[in-house]
């Protein structure tokens, strides 16, 4: 799923690895919940721990950061991991990682990282502001959101719905 949140930006070019909204909003939620799988539990589970209906939301959530960490900010350990599953080998996660505690701290920093970045803070607002019928302040703030994460389609939808409503189209 990494590679498969694109933007077309221009004529043959993509924007890969765009941040997956509804994991960080599902993620930000309830990251300090019993529910939620460790890293721990989310690199050692099974198909069908994985997929249990009431979890599988997290750990694919879970997973989705842990690999978007990796690529962004530890390609030397996602690098190293592809080479040792390419070759057959076990993997010992406690070398790869350190402390399970340790990378579920970086984990948690990383998604406060993204969440900042990916403008929702801006946009929930504005989207309070649109049902309240206050166009002008959810027009700010649909644009803040966009000025943060131009990739925020949410916020241009928003943003579309009042231009259209003012007969600006």
């Amino acid at each position: 799923e990494y590679f498969s949140n694109v933007m077309p930006l221009s004529s043959g070019k993509f924007k890969f690895a765009i941040p997956s909204l509804t994991h960080i909003k599902r993620l930000i939620k309830n990251y300090n919940q019993s529910f939620m799988p460790s890293v721990g539990e989310v690199v050692t589970a099974n198909s069908k721990k994985f997929h249990n209906p009431r979890r599988e939301p997290y750990f694919y959530g879970k997973s989705w950061l842990l690999i978007h960490y990796l690529v962004k900010k530890r390609k030397k350990t996602l690098n190293l991991i592809v080479s040792h599953l390419s070759q057959g080998k076990k993997l010992n996660y406690i070398k790869l990682f350190g402390p399970e505690k340790k990378l579920e701290k970086k984990l948690k920093e990383y998604l406060w990282y993204l969440f900042a970045r990916s403008g929702d803070f801006y946009f929930f607002r504005g989207l309070q502001h649109f049902k309240h019928n206050n166009y002008d302040k959810a027009f700010r703030d649909f644009t803040k959101a966009i000025t943060k994460n131009t990739y925020h389609i949410p916020a241009r939808h928003y943003r579309g719905i009042i231009h259209y409503s003012r007969g600006k189209y």
